[in-house]
């Protein structure tokens, strides 16, 4: 068999897959945006998105602007008016609402009853009002610092979270008596913090919610699919459905690509909903699906082409190896990106970018960033239709950092993750994310021993001293003797007291020791490994850890050019 027809028995590659997400089936999410129409009116905004074209807008309608006292609400203000204008046009909206009004609780997060059912039902009059609001989303990043005020925020997250369960609870119950078809989103969090989730759902918060809301900004794309099956393992989230209401990034040129590779993961992941963010220019940066005359942007082109071509339609994975991703969508659409090699394909298939721009059939490649769109006219035949060139690539850091399952056994692996302290190594725990204060807000390896120390697919923290130091140890195992070549950084903060060491062993033996306050690079090195033999790369905390938050990469390559320096000779 073929590399590309191994993938659907490797157990590398159904490993990232929970159980829940075998068992359902997938197609790909349906697509909004995030308007903000409630901070102003924007009728050519609106035109524009219309060539995209948006079907499906995520706003919200202030309570301060609706409610004028407790048994008096107005919609007529043009900041409240708007979803009546979307009802006309046949478009469709889901509600996101903040729990603060001056009337109650100060101004604060609605914390005490009257305040409390007061929401509720301001939420029922709003979808009351408006038809065609087909869901609420109960808070907007309730687990952050901006959206949150009082109590609310300044007790601990245990508290927090109870005091959201009962601004849930309260607009389930009087939102789903005015019509029970309304989808009550719940979670309205920043990032996939699995910790605070499970905190919510203590307290009961999985009887009133339909779906989940994530904001998954702090989640590359490619670790998006293994996050959510964290979250999975919560048996209240195993088989809920998730919507992503928030994801976007601030790099022009790479928002197709980003949108495309989201989009897939998203997919696999049981995600049915995906909100881009935002419409048009916020002033934060972000980069948006209409410039701010209307006109449609590559990334609103990118937007439209996913929506005509994949919402709706079934998808299974594709991965062939860990450092290439892929989605098949109704079994003719291939979206495909990963580290660069030569991609050749058959004379009957159209291939696109991420923006639906057609390209050459000659000359294609894969890249880490801009995924390709291969759509056939018929079932794709992976093995007859598609032809990757060889990968070269042995371990990537990036690519091969997994989230422990402590009821699943891992499957083999040459790249390991382990903790060395006191003389011994053992692995990393999956930690959930934002399970406390000063922590990840997203899955990430720790140990329940050792509360500072880190481990993502983009940085590292040890922890300990000097005389007791914890260290961050990544190794790769030779499975034939071969030379390796070495690419890996290491960017330490400029916050660090004094530094991070790192060591590189070759089974026993060291072959480099360092410490660096700020770039360590190792570029065009190689190591002679035969078969059974460790490459160990060490990072310990100096002589304190404090501020040791470290940005790194470590790819190993096959046979890398003769004239790579080896390592030992450094």
């Amino acid at each position: 068999m073929s590399c590309l027809v191994k993938c659907a028995v490797s157990a590398l590659c159904l490993g990232l897959f929970s159980t829940q997400m075998q068992a359902q089936t997938l197609i790909g999410p349906d697509l909004a945006v995030a308007s903000n129409f409630s901070q102003g009116w924007r009728p050519d905004i609106l035109e524009g998105t219309a060539d995209v074209p948006v079907r499906d807008f995520r706003d919200t309608v202030h309570w301060s602007v609706v409610e004028k006292d407790g048994q008096r609400f107005d919609y007529r203000n043009w900041r409240a008016a708007f979803p009546g204008i979307l009802r006309a046009r046949d478009l469709k909206m889901s509600l996101f609402v903040n729990a603060f009004h001056p009337s109650y609780d100060g101004g604060d997060t609605a914390h005490t009853p009257k305040a409390v059912v007061a929401f509720g039902n301001y939420a029922r009059q709003t979808v009351e009002h408006y038809p065609n609001i087909h869901s609420v989303e109960v808070g907007n990043e309730f687990n952050g610092e901006d959206f949150v005020k009082g109590p609310a925020r300044t007790q601990d997250l245990e508290a927090r979270a109870g005091y959201y369960v009962a601004l849930l609870k309260s607009v389930y119950e009087q939102v789903k008596t005015a019509n029970p078809a309304i989808r009550i989103v719940g979670g309205g969090v920043h990032s996939i913090p699995v910790g605070y989730l499970a905190m919510t759902y203590a307290k009961g918060a999985a009887a009133y919610m339909d779906a989940l809301a994530l904001h998954t900004y702090d989640t590359p794309a490619e670790h998006l699919l293994r996050q959510i099956n964290v979250l999975r393992r919560l048996p209240e989230a195993e088989t809920i459905p998730i919507e992503i209401t928030e994801f976007g990034t601030l790099n022009a040129q790479d928002a197709p690509g980003y949108l495309l590779r989201n989009y897939c993961q998203m997919a696999l992941a049981g995600v049915d909903r995906a909100v881009w963010y935002p419409m048009h220019p916020r002033g934060d940066g972000l980069i948006p699906v209409v410039d701010d005359t209307g006109a449609v942007t590559r990334t609103g082109r990118a937007y439209g082409f996913a929506q005509q071509e994949f919402t709706g339609k079934s998808v299974r994975r594709f991965q062939p190896d860990p450092f290439t991703y892929g989605c098949v969508f109704d079994n003719k659409k291939l979206v495909i990106w990963g580290v660069p090699r030569s991609l050749v394909v058959s004379n009957e298939l159209q291939v696109f970018d991420p923006a639906g721009k057609p390209l050459p059939l000659e000359g294609l490649e894969l890249s880490n960033n801009e995924p390709l769109v291969l759509i056939a006219d018929h079932p794709l035949d992976v093995e007859a239709d598609i032809t990757l060139g060889q990968q070269t690539v042995l371990a990537d850091s990036y690519h091969q950092l997994s989230y422990p399952d402590p009821n699943t056994p891992a499957p083999p692996s040459p790249w390991v993750n382990t903790i060395q302290a006191n003389g011994a190594q053992f692995p990393f725990q999956t930690m959930p994310g934002q399970e406390r204060q000063g922590v990840p807000w997203v899955p990430y390896l720790g140990h329940k021993d050792y509360a500072d120390l880190r481990l993502s697919a983009t940085y590292l923290v040890p922890t300990g001293q000097a005389d007791a130091p914890i260290e961050v140890v990544q190794s790769y195992t030779a499975d034939q003797p071969r030379a390796v070549g070495i690419d890996a950084y290491w960017q330490v903060s400029t916050d660090s007291d004094d530094g991070i060491s790192v060591a590189i062993y070759l089974n026993d033996t060291l072959l480099f020791w360092t410490v660096t306050t700020d770039l360590l690079a190792l570029k065009n090195r190689r190591v002679l490994m035969q078969a059974g033999d460790i490459l160990a790369f060490h990072v310990g905390p100096n002589q304190t850890p404090w501020g040791d938050y470290t940005e790194h990469r470590i790819i190993l390559t096959n046979a890398p050019p003769s004239n790579f320096l080896l390592l030992s000779d450094d």
